[in-house]
């Protein structure tokens, strides 16, 4: 087997595959530089970036289309618990430049109207030579209105008025005005079952690649499980992490308020719960969804984070019941316990526990 590193959409990413599948590494490379140029909205020209900022029908690519249109289907199936309409909440949080910048300056969100103190401005434009200017607000300040009366809040969950409209023949998207769009991990889930997809279809049969705290393996049937290991946050001073998990074929990603943290007039982190349009405070730490699809996994690794371990296992039991699916979630608690579940359409039988359950 060998591998590849390289960094790409806000974190390091790695390929493990055989020999014979080397030719395709810088292909799989440029893949996510392009992914990363389409849809970060920490930059203008990319389609997101575009999107955030127009008031009419924009025509984007392909892969932002898709992407989106997968997105808004995850918050229209967790009722809005899992969205990709949070960047308000976010900007209001700090989180209004990438986040090795926001990290390493560890200071409150720059202001569009602010320059830099103690420094010339030019008479043409009022900013400092050589100092980038925060776009404005892709969203106005005014509340809009639709025929029915007000429109609901950006975060609230209400189907009858659709965050963004799709017209999929000219393959271009409207937003509602309140609305912008910041997609984070499910792009990252959605790019890493693509790449899953190239490589078995030009007869790669098994390979994984980690992409911050996401992984998608995939095997053939006469190779043995890959091993997933759980890790937990750096300053984590409980339990020791579950044992190790075997999975043959799907994705695993993980999401946790210490691993995007910041401080911004207080404590601050990147996932927002959106019935308050505040950073989540639930008693969940880190959540890892083991489950077929990365893109699902994605979404629901969220759902923890939001509504609780117990609220949070119980929505998962439901979600596998009504849709027919199966996975695997472990919870990190803020008392220092791991917490192991399987959720699947029929619950497991009450004299069996899965393996590292607390």
């Amino acid at each position: 087997m060998v591998s590849a590193r390289w960094a790409a959409m806000g974190t390091e990413n790695e390929l493990v595959a055989p020999e014979s599948a080397r030719p395709i590494f810088s292909t799989i490379e440029r893949y996510f530089r392009t992914a990363e140029r389409r849809l970060s909205r920490f930059l203008p020209e990319s389609d997101i970036g575009r999107l955030n900022q127009s008031h009419s029908w924009t025509p984007v690519s392909s892969l932002a289309f898709r992407l989106l249109w997968a997105a808004d289907r995850w918050w229209r199936r967790t009722e809005g618990i899992f969205s990709p309409y949070v960047l308000p909440a976010l900007l209001a949080a700090g989180y209004d430049r990438p986040f090795d910048a926001l990290r390493s300056e560890n200071r409150p969100a720059m202001r569009p109207s602010a320059g830099a103190p103690g420094r010339p401005k030019t008479p043409a434009t009022g900013e400092a030579p050589g100092e980038v200017k925060p776009p404005a607000p892709p969203f106005p300040a005014s509340e809009p209105r639709t025929r029915g009366g007000r429109l609901p809040a950006p975060g609230s969950f209400d189907p009858k008025a659709p965050p963004l409209r799709f017209d999929v023949r000219r393959r271009r998207i409207e937003r509602r005005p309140d609305v912008a769009v910041d997609l984070g991990g499910i792009a990252k889930g959605w790019v890493g079952r693509e790449v899953a997809f190239r490589l078995r279809r030009a007869g790669v049969r098994l390979g994984a690649l980690s992409a911050g705290g996401d992984l998608v393996v995939w095997t053939d049937a006469a190779a043995l499980p890959c091993p997933v290991d759980i890790a937990p946050p750096a300053d984590c001073d409980g339990e020791p992490p579950p044992g190790r998990f075997g999975w043959r074929r799907g994705a695993a990603a993980t999401s946790g308020a210490p691993r995007r943290g910041w401080t911004a007039d207080g404590p601050k982190h990147h996932l927002i719960d959106p019935s308050t349009g505040r950073p989540a405070e639930s008693d969940v730490l880190q959540a890892t969804v083991l489950a077929a699809d990365p893109v699902e996994a994605e979404a629901l690794a969220k759902i923890p984070i939001v509504l609780g371990a117990k609220d949070g296992i119980a929505w998962l039991e439901a979600y596998a019941r009504r849709d027919r699916r199966s996975g695997l979630v472990v919870l990190l608690t803020v008392d220092g316990r791991w917490h192991v579940r399987r959720f699947a359409p029929t619950p497991p039988a009450p004299n069996r526990r899965p393996p590292g359950d607390a």
